[in-house]
């Protein structure tokens, strides 16, 4: 076989599996079968969550996707020869498996373009992640687009709670900060306009906000912490070091924020 032969099958090959990957990308999800009115897992064990051992086998009922009754049997005899599995649109036989919550990643990004959305909520999900609270790499409209349609159970990802910052941030594209007419209605310390910004941001659908960028000024951030709980929103901080001689992280919980991303010094 010539060598231009080879390489002309390596490369028909490439393309056949390039092909595949990204037609699987939108094809995955038409193949999805759910939300059932009653899913049944049975004969599993259980991880319960709160760091005791796992018992069972148990039957976990669950309807219109909310678990409403576990059947728990004797943990050495396990279930006998008149225990059924319960009735349900689908039934899935849990034999010699482990069931536990699903877990919350509470910081994590989404920034490569080229890496297929797919592909980084199939590993989530694979690693139990159920619930993660993401960075809006690849823009704030995309994230909540994403968000709603994880929502409505349009696409197998986890539930999604995007970052949305307050106000430009000063750190993300050094030597191409906001001009100063950008960001000055968020520093302002006006306690009717921060409650203004709070609400209308949380209303546009962000539940997590980023005050970062904010760090040094300890009075603004105390107050823009309030007032998006009272909203209805929770916060988020990264401390740089640049940023820990005014704020630091137990300054930071004491003025209010909900939660630290990443904390230097």
């Amino acid at each position: 076989m010539s060598k231009n032969t080879i390489k002309q099958k390596i490369i028909i090959t490439s393309i056949i599996l390039i092909s595949v990957l990204f037609s699987g990308e939108n094809k995955q999800d038409l193949v999805r079968k759910g939300p059932y009115n009653k899913l049944v897992i049975a004969n599993a064990m259980i991880i319960p969550g709160h760091g005791g051992p796992a018992y069972g086998p148990a039957d976990i009922i669950i309807e219109n996707d909310r678990i409403v009754q576990i059947i728990s049997y004797n943990g050495l005899t396990g279930r006998g020869p008149k225990d059924k599995f319960p009735k349900g649109d689908r039934i899935i036989d849990a034999t010699g498996m482990y069931v536990m919550p699903g877990l919350i990643d509470l910081h994590t990004h989404i920034r490569t373009p080229e890496l297929p959305l797919n592909y980084i909520y199939n590993m989530k999900l694979a690693h139990g992640v159920t619930t993660m609270v993401n960075g809006s790499g690849r823009g704030w409209s995309e994230a909540l687009k994403q968000q709603k349609l994880s929502n409505e159970n349009k696409i197998t990802a986890p539930r999604m709670f995007p970052i949305r910052d307050w106000g430009p941030s000063r750190s993300r594209d050094p030597g191409h900060m906001p001009t100063a007419d950008k960001i000055e209605k968020w520093h302002d310390t006006n306690p009717q306009n921060i409650s203004r910004l709070a609400k209308k941001l949380v209303n546009e659908g962000a539940h997590v906000i980023r005050i970062g960028s904010l760090a040094w000024n300890a009075e603004l951030f105390g107050a823009v912490a309030k007032a998006i709980y009272k909203a209805g929103g929770i916060t988020t901080v990264h401390l740089p070091p640049s940023d820990i001689s005014v704020v630091n992280a137990v300054e930071a919980a004491e003025l209010g924020v909900t939660m630290i991303e990443h904390h230097y010094g």
